[in-house]
Formats: structure tokens, C-alpha cells, sequence
């Protein structure tokens, strides 16, 4: 394999800069399809450029935290309501 000043061997985590990349890409795609429930599949991300990607990928990961905020809310007011019940 040569060497060129474009492309040096860079090695992130133990792997060559191009594997690792390539990683990260998948994972990134696979996230956006689980957050999506399939709505948005890996073939699908794969046409997307990458700044419109990670826009995706940020804003199912924020609703995300809001629905599981909004479940731990919902929570403890029903924990709450049981608590004063006893009372």
C-alpha cells in the first residue's frame, strides 16, 4: 500500500481512519432508523449529504429525550397521586 500526503495512515481506536469513519457513518444511519421506527431507513441515509444527516439524527435524539422526559414526568405525577391517596 503507498502512502500519499492526501490520505496518511491514520489509526483512531485501533483502526485505520477509513474503517473508523465508515463506523461511525453506519452507526449514525442505524440510530436515525430506530429513532425513526423504520420511517427513515439505512438506504435511505445513505443519499443524504452528511450535514442534512446529523440535522436528522439531533432532532430524533432531542424528541427522543422529550418523550422519555414527559414519560418520567407522567411517572411521578402518577406516584405522587398514589402517595396522597394514602394519606
Amino acid at each position: 500500500m503507498t502512502e500519499s500526503f492526501f490520505e496518511p495512515d491514520v489509526i483512531i481506536d485501533g483502526k485505520p481512519y477509513k474503517v473508523w469513519k465508515y463506523e461511525e457513518v453506519l452507526n449514525e444511519q442505524l440510530l436515525i432508523a430506530m429513532l425513526s421506527k423504520g420511517a427513515c431507513t439505512v438506504d435511505t441515509t445513505n443519499y443524504l449529504p452528511v450535514n442534512d444527516r446529523r440535522i436528522l439524527l439531533k432532532t430524533l435524539q432531542k424528541a427522543e429525550q422529550e418523550k422519555q422526559k414527559r414519560y418520567e414526568e407522567m411517572k411521578e405525577a402518577r406516584n405522587a397521586k398514589k402517595r396522597s391517596r394514602r394519606f
